[in-house]
């Protein structure tokens, strides 16, 4: 039986980064792509679970561009069964990092479809990457795959006919989960102890052959990320008249819509028209 383990290399944030001339999109020449210890948790804690039980073994998957192949080899030099990459030719053009959650469910479904097959006994993944962050790929591959989820998980072990399952939640907390077999996982961002690979292991994984398998007809979305500038989060504003009571002003304020009277300042003026109408309703109320 299989354990996949997902991967994905990360884009470098500790290194200036420019955007294009449109300022919409990021610089590809500035991009690189960088592991740790902590990308490697999912493969550490495959390889733990395999060990000992020798009808499991572990294939790391990554839907990524030809780039990412160093990723996959090192995770056969670290311990991995085989590897395999998810991708498409007429995707090579597109920015492989982009960090968009549509983005990021186009291609969970995009793994479903290589996964399924495979009739895993386990599905581990990260709970975040550092340049996306979302933390739905877990989620949009369990839909993918009509299985059950388990997100920022810190414990794992066989239990029963499936898994038990420590995961994190809020203000410190933890729950204990029972999953069935082909379960999805997500492990919470946390140091694992990795298995430092050998020169043999080393030598062997660059050697080996590392199959790109076609992904499904969709076309892979582009960027759905737009750099705006920040602009007022005032709405409007609505004065009721002076002539009514105290009471019955206090009710306008809250309740009553813009167009019962008053003064209504709108989102379609700009910055300078809704100043004037400020100021000069100061003025009218006394103050200079």
């Amino acid at each position: 039986m299989t354990i996949v383990v997902c991967l994905k290399a990360s884009t470098r944030t500790d290194i200036p980064l420019r955007l294009t001339d449109g300022g919409q999109r990021i610089q590809q020449d500035d991009l690189l792509a960088a592991q740790g210890a902590q990308d490697f948790a999912p493969l550490a804690t495959a390889l733990a679970l395999a060990h000992g039980e020798s009808p499991l073994h572990v294939t790391a998957l990554a839907v990524g561009p030809r780039s990412w192949e160093p990723l996959l080899r090192k995770a056969l030099a670290m311990g991995a069964a085989d590897a395999l990459r998810i991708w498409r030719e007429d995707w090579d053009g597109e920015d492989g990092q982009d960090g968009s959650a549509g983005r990021t469910g186009f291609l969970a479904r995009a793994a479903a479809e290589v996964i399924a097959p495979l009739a895993p006994k386990i599905v581990l993944a990260g709970d975040k990457s550092r340049d996306g962050g979302h933390e739905c790929f877990g989620a949009f591959l369990a839909q993918a795959l009509g299985a059950p989820l388990a997100h920022r998980a810190v414990e794992i072990a066989p239990g029963g006919a499936g898994w038990r399952v420590r995961v994190k939640i809020e203000r410190g907390y933890s729950q204990e989960m029972a999953l069935a077999l082909g379960a999805v996982v997500t492990l919470a961002a946390q140091q694992s102890p990795i298995p430092y690979p050998s020169l043999p292991a080393w030598l062997a994984a660059l050697r080996a052959g590392i199959p790109s398998l076609p992904a499904g007809e969709a076309q892979l979305p582009g960027c759905m990320t737009i750099l705006r500038p920040p602009v007022p989060r005032v709405k409007r504003y609505t004065v009721p008249p002076d002539s009514l009571p105290a009471e019955e002003r206090i009710n306008a304020m809250v309740a009553l819509p813009a167009s019962s009277g008053g003064t209504l300042l709108g989102a379609e003026m700009d910055a300078g028209e809704q100043a004037a109408h400020a100021a000069r309703l100061l003025r009218e109320c006394g103050y200079v």
